[in-house]
């Protein structure tokens, strides 16, 4: 997928740029000649381009592999709830990327993937993800959040809302951090 973005991009560039190159003056002739700039750049192997390349196959690797996998459980949303918040607390020493899945699991049939965040939380740092009811949270379905991270001091929970606003959060509905299980990683 990403191939073909990077060459439809690459094409459009190619057509402004002949289309730059053969009317000089008109408003793309300048756009073109960045264009070639920057092609330029990409195709010449002293670039750097291939060390750029390396560093972000790295950082890619490093966010698709996880020592831990956490679960929730099944839980269900509560009839008077407005979102649902889940949270993760960097209580280590380091920088930690982390993924987070939600699933949804109707009655007998395979659960779905509705949603998956993932990214980096520094040393003492909070990073959340509220949705409303009716988005990435669905009422009537069974549903998971599966965290997973590289440290067992970056710990999870998940919490109810009455209110778009988190002034009202429903009792009976948090999962914490404590509860969150260790789990194998599940299998797409």
């Amino acid at each position: 997928m990403k191939k073909i973005a990077v060459l439809a991009v690459l094409a459009s560039g190619w057509l402004l740029l002949g289309a730059a190159r053969d009317n000089p003056g008109q408003p793309f002739a300048a756009i073109g000649e960045q264009l070639a700039q920057i092609l330029a750049i990409v195709t010449d192997p002293e670039s750097g381009l291939a060390e750029i390349k390396a560093e972000i196959r790295g950082i890619e690797e490093k966010l698709d592999s996880f020592d831990e996998t956490l679960t929730s459980g099944l839980f269900l949303i509560a009839p008077n709830a407005h979102s649902v918040d889940w949270a993760i607390l960097n209580n280590s020493s380091d920088t930690q990327t982390f993924r987070v899945t939600v699933y949804q699991y109707p009655s007998g049939l395979p659960r779905i993937m509705v949603d998956q965040s993932q990214g980096t939380v520094g040393p003492g740092e909070v990073f959340h993800n509220a949705n409303a009811v009716g988005t990435v949270f669905t009422a009537g379905f069974y549903t998971e959040v599966v965290v997973e991270v590289n440290s067992p001091n970056v710990q999870p929970i998940v919490e109810q809302w009455s209110q778009a606003a988190a002034v009202d959060f429903i009792p009976g509905t948090l999962i914490a951090s404590g509860d969150f299980v260790g789990i194998k990683p599940p299998t797409p």
